[in-house]
Order: structure tokens, then C-alpha cells, then sequence
């Protein structure tokens, strides 16, 4: 069995019963099978490269088979790691000012984040989406890109409609593009959703103050 790349990467590893017995798989003298699922025997992986082996589907097909309706598989620590890792690269981008170099972190995050499988919970990746997004119209908000950082913070709020840093951005966007109006609106929402923000509250007057 090869290793394939999928579109949306392979599937999850499944956690097995640390006493099962490791089993060779007749035919396959580089595979062990332990809990039922497929193994490399080198590395007893699940899916390795060193290996070229891939068993994410013939496992997942085997757990889906005989959980009678205990679950679905956990979304992939490891495509969660590396998620937060460049969101934390891009947090530490943006303190510094390299504002291009942070958006493209976040953008890569995002793409990632695009990639998961579809059993992941929808939840996780709006709350994932809606941060990403909301760090990336941080970025263009500072590099005068207000047509991009308003397309990301409409997706925000449309994502999380009670964030009140969603519709700030999309606030600060608007001011930026001369849409007094419609930023008033935005930042009234920002005030509700987060009674405690001081910066929305200053903004909010300042726009007020340009019709």
C-alpha cells in the first residue's frame, strides 16, 4: 500500500489498546495489524512516509465499521499543532510590525484549516476560521489594505455574529473606505457584543463624527 496525497490529507489516527498483540499480516511483510487496524512494522505507524504507507482509509473504514455509534474519529492533533503553530508564528510576526510576513502565516494557517476532513466539527473550524481570519484583517487593517481587510472581517462576523473584535475590524475597514455609515453600524455592534471595549467606544465616536 503507497503513501497517496489526498485532498484533504489522510484521514486520523486512531488511538489503540496499548496490550493488543502485534499480529503479521500474511502477504504484507512490512505491515503488523494490533487493536485491528494496519501498522508499518518498522516504526509501527499508522501512516509513514519513511515507510510510504498510507492504511489512514483501510483503518478508518475498519473503526467506522465497528463503532455502532459510539463517535466519529478526533480532529488530527498533529494538523491542530501545526494550525496553532503558525497562528502563533503570525501573532509574534505581528508584534514585531512585519505585518505581510504575519498575514501570509495566517493565510497558511488558513489553508490548512480549509484542509480538514469532513467529520471534523464545524464548530472548531468556524471558531479556528473566524480567529485566522480576524488576525489576518489585523494585518491588511495596518498595511492600509481596507477592501482585504474588510472582505476577512465580513466573513467574521458571518462566522461569529455576537464577536464584537469581528465587527471592529469590519468597522475600522469601513472607516478606511470612506463608508462612514455603514462603519457606525459595525462599531455600535462592536459596543454591544463587548461592553468593555474601550477602542470600540473611541471609534465609534470618531466615525460619528465624519458623516
Amino acid at each position: 500500500m503507497t503513501l497517496e496525497t489526498k485532498p484533504y490529507g489522510s484521514r486520523p489516527t486512531f488511538p489503540i489498546n496499548e496490550d493488543a498483540p502485534k499480529i503479521d499480516f500474511a502477504g504484507y511483510p512490512d505491515t503488523v495489524i494490533a487493536d485491528e487496524i494496519f501498522h508499518c512494522k518498522k516504526h509501527f505507524k499508522q501512516v509513514c512516509s519513511e515507510c510510504a504507507i498510507d492504511y489512514s482509509l483501510s483503518n478508518f473504514l475498519t473503526r467506522q465499521m465497528g463503532h455502532n455509534g459510539t463517535g466519529i474519529p478526533a480532529p488530527s492533533p498533529e494538523q491542530m499543532k501545526r494550525i496553532q503553530e503558525l497562528k502563533n508564528e503570525g501573532n509574534s510576526l505581528f508584534r514585531s510590525k512585519h505585518f505581510a510576513e504575519a498575514s501570509a502565516k495566517y493565510t497558511e494557517a488558513l489553508i490548512m484549516s480549509n484542509q480538514r476532513p469532513p467529520w471534523d466539527s464545524g464548530q472548531l473550524i468556524s471558531e479556528e476560521t473566524s480567529v485566522l481570519l480576524s488576525n489576518r484583517s489585523a494585518c491588511f487593517l495596518e498595511m492600509g489594505k481596507y477592501a482585504e481587510a474588510f472582505w476577512d472581517s465580513e466573513v467574521v462576523v458571518r462566522l461569529k455574529r455576537n464577536w464584537g473584535k469581528g465587527h471592529f475590524r469590519r468597522g475600522k475597514a469601513l472607516i478606511g473606505m470612506g463608508r462612514y455609515k455603514e462603519a457606525i453600524e459595525s462599531l455600535y455592534l462592536a459596543t454591544v457584543f463587548d461592553a468593555t471595549a474601550q477602542e470600540s467606544k473611541t471609534l465609534l465616536e470618531n466615525a460619528k463624527k465624519m458623516i
